[in-house]
């Protein structure tokens, strides 16, 4: 049962003028296992003898009741996520870089075997199609 449940219930054994050890007993008895600790049966005892009427645990220092985990969790993996973008495109930016220096090389290469006729002839047929891409007047 709930914890409202049993603190309600060590409020009215108090009332009624029991000990904290007989409402323990009697909580034991009711609720079995899912009773509360002996420490928190006194603790809620002495609050109800202090004339605290409230089931409601007092307000507490430190973190914020409105913390939402998810949120928090679901910001980490967005960033997380633009790491890894920014990561990815690096790369994507290096492999970019290595296919044109590979390409560099070996027109180069090319140049240097072939001499410049090779590299001209292979220019011609991109100039042919310039040329009829134009407008003739």
């Amino acid at each position: 049962m709930s914890q409202f449940e049993q603190r309600a219930n060590i409020e009215f054994m108090c009332k009624l003028g029991k000990s904290a050890s007989e409402t323990l007993l009697a909580l034991q008895q009711v609720y079995g296992d899912t009773a509360l600790k002996k420490s928190a049966v006194y603790y809620w005892f002495s609050r109800c003898k202090d004339g605290q009427e409230t089931l409601e645990d007092d307000e507490r220092s430190g973190r914020s009741s409105t913390f939402r985990a998810e949120k928090f969790l679901e910001k980490k993996k967005t960033k997380e996520k633009e790491k890894e973008n920014e990561k990815e495109n690096e790369k994507k930016k290096k492999m970019k870089e290595n296919q044109e220096e590979e390409e560099k090389e070996t027109w180069k290469k090319k140049e240097d075997e072939g001499g410049r006729e090779d590299v001209e002839e292979e220019k011609k047929p991109k100039e042919k199609m310039e040329k009829k891409k134009r407008p003739r007047f």
